[in-house]
């Protein structure tokens, strides 16, 4: 009389058995899922790391204050007669004029826009 091996006998049997081929669709789904799988895990990874470099880092400066027209006090700017404005630009309090006189040379005035004096004049010299 052969032992009785009770309700699990079929254990023994799938070990014995050989296991068939994966069909090639379904191992091109399991290399799909575990790269897919590494790609998240990368992901989180890059964005944990953004976000504690960003969080340790100091706060960026502030931008400077915006100039609005309304801000030109000034009554008159003082520039030379021979002199045509190329360009126009407004920082904070200042006002900034690029210039070309007769001869061609190029040159940056900044004037104060409260008083509209002349802080500075600087030539701009071409490469």
């Amino acid at each position: 009389m052969q032992p009785h091996h009770g309700m699990f006998d079929d254990e023994d049997d799938d070990a014995k058995k050989v296991e068939a081929p994966e069909p090639m669709r379904l191992k091109a789904l399991r290399i799909m899922v575990m790269a897919l799988t590494g790609v998240l895990i990368v992901g989180v990874l890059a964005v944990a790391t953004v976000l504690v470099i960003r969080l340790a880092s100091p706060p960026p400066a502030p931008a400077p204050a915006a100039f609005y027209p309304a801000a030109l006090q000034a009554a008159r700017l003082g520039l030379p007669r021979d002199e045509t404005i190329t360009a126009l630009g407004a920082s904070g309090g200042a006002l900034m004029i690029a210039t070309m006189d007769a001869k061609g040379r190029e040159r940056l005035r900044v004037f104060d826009a409260v008083s509209g004096a002349q802080l500075r004049a600087v030539r701009i010299e071409r490469e």
